[in-house]
């Protein structure tokens, strides 16, 4: 049964009566935060769910019998379990779910969260066809979405915007809920600086100043380019580019060769899947992000990802000293890009 992510959200205490639920979307943030969301609701309203198990592709293919293992052995103590499937395509998931018989599971819950899947996916229509599964498909947030999650991040600061600001950072087109996220931290730091922003500040603010110096110097360093890093550094914080900044545009260029990592996995053309992307890749920088898309591997990518989150956390809690740890942090990406193989 098809719900939207809205909906989902909005009524999710009612889903938690259900044991199956497929979550998939090119909105990686929003598929994460339905699964989190998920989790906690389900524990919340049945504390005997004391145990989350979470399996990636590897743990699927490495053995075929680990749905039904872990839905046909009970707790002596009466638990249950939340098991978490996060794959990157469905083919050696549907040989194992075909076989599950779907009214016996009773005290274990099952959440598959994946990117994006085809209307023709076997797993997707299964999920669709059948009242007791759940499938929510995550696309880009609404405006109503956007404003919903800045007023709570705010009011989580104690802060605030004008009107026409929340507009302005809302109606900017996010693909990832993540990027939107990102937008709005940038915001709260800026707030607790100066609490009196000008719009025409927070348009720079949102707007990265020299973006595609910025852009080139990202691309130079997830690349095996013979560069001098440092110096370039050093040229783009002249000009007025925050550490920030440069995390935030790192995590998107991450992000966007990890979904077509994704998409190339799934069986997918590489240069198709480069033209899916929006903005666009330029053609004469398409060799250079295709040679990243093979050179990285998907977990280093997505250690990445979290390991910059965690770094713009980290700025906005404690008095690190920004650019020391930035410039640190490109160098480290500059070696370990090198010392990758093509």
């Amino acid at each position: 049964m098809i719900v939207k992510s809205f909906d989902f959200e909005k009524n999710i205490d009612s889903f938690c009566r259900n044991n199956f639920f497929l979550i998939y979307g090119e909105n990686t943030g929003k598929v994460l935060d339905l699964t989190n969301h998920l989790t906690k609701k389900i524990k919340f309203f049945d504390s005997s769910f004391n145990s989350v198990l979470n399996f990636d592709q590897n743990d699927i293919e490495a053995n075929n019998n680990i749905l039904k293992q872990n839905l046909i052995c009970d707790d002596l103590f009466g638990g249950k379990k939340i098991l978490r499937f996060n794959l990157l395509n469905t083919t050696a998931f549907n040989k194992v779910f075909a076989h599950v018989n779907l009214e016996k599971v009773i005290a274990t819950k099952i959440i598959i969260k994946c990117n994006e899947l085809e209307k023709r996916n076997s797993l997707r229509n299964e999920f669709e066809k059948n009242k007791s599964l759940i499938v929510i498909p995550c696309y880009r947030d609404s405006i109503y979405e956007k404003n919903f999650i800045l007023n709570k991040m705010l009011k989580n600061e104690l802060l605030d915007l004008t009107s026409e600001q929340k507009k302005l950072i809302s109606e900017i087109d996010y693909k990832d809920r993540n990027m939107f996220k990102q937008n709005i931290n940038k915001a709260i730091i800026f707030l607790k600086g100066s609490p009196n922003i000008t719009t025409e500040s927070f348009k720079k603010i949102l707007n990265i100043q020299d973006l595609h110096e910025v852009n080139k110097f990202v691309s130079s360093v997830l690349s095996n380019k013979d560069f001098d890093m440092e110096t370039q550094f050093n040229n783009i914080i002249r000009q007025g580019t925050t550490s920030i900044s440069i995390i935030n545009r790192l995590s998107y260029h991450v992000q966007r060769l990890l979904l077509t990592k994704h998409r190339t996995q799934a069986g997918e053309d590489i240069k198709i899947a480069i033209k899916k992307l929006k903005p666009p890749i330029f053609f004469k920088e398409e060799n250079d992000f295709i040679s990243q898309v093979n050179r990285w591997s998907t977990q280093s990518l997505e250690n990445l990802i979290i390991n910059l989150l965690y770094l713009e956390d980290l700025f906005k809690k404690s008095s690190l000293n920004e650019i020391t740890e930035t410039k640190f942090l490109c160098l480290h990406l500059k070696k370990y890009s090198e010392s990758l193989s093509n």
